[in-house]
């Protein structure tokens, strides 16, 4: 069943405004369990930087997905964005040129650092 808020005039479902985001609100629930017990899962990205030649385009990037989330990357034109998600499935280093610094952790192992095939570590 839907409601109107008589303010806004607008429709919600009841119990929307009692969802609290384990996230913000910082008391431990069981999301906040699961993830401590499984601190290693997900997409990490530690101090990342990335140049083409000698231009520096991104740096000290840190970034954690926690797996079965959505997360966005929003910012300006040029700012990196398509750069960073580059670097997050290995075709970064398909740019002639192109470096890379930091640590991307895909489940606690480095993608760059580890024997994984790269068709392995992009399906997941």
């Amino acid at each position: 069943m839907t409601t109107t808020d008589q303010d806004s005039g607008t429709s919600q479902d009841p119990g929307v405004d009692d969802v609290v985001d384990p996230v913000l609100d910082g008391t431990p629930n069981a999301l906040d369990t699961r993830a401590a017990a499984s601190s290693a899962a997900g997409l990490t990205a530690n101090g990342v930087a990335c140049w083409f030649g000698e231009k520096k385009v991104l740096e000290g990037v840190d970034l954690s997905m926690r797996p079965g989330q959505v997360t966005a990357l929003i910012g300006p034109s040029g700012c990196g964005k398509s750069t960073f998600l580059r670097t997050l499935n290995r075709m970064h280093e398909l740019v002639p040129g192109a470096t890379l610094a930091g640590d991307i952790l895909l489940d606690g192992v480095d993608i760059y650092r580890s024997s994984v095939p790269v068709t392995d570590i992009r399906r997941r």
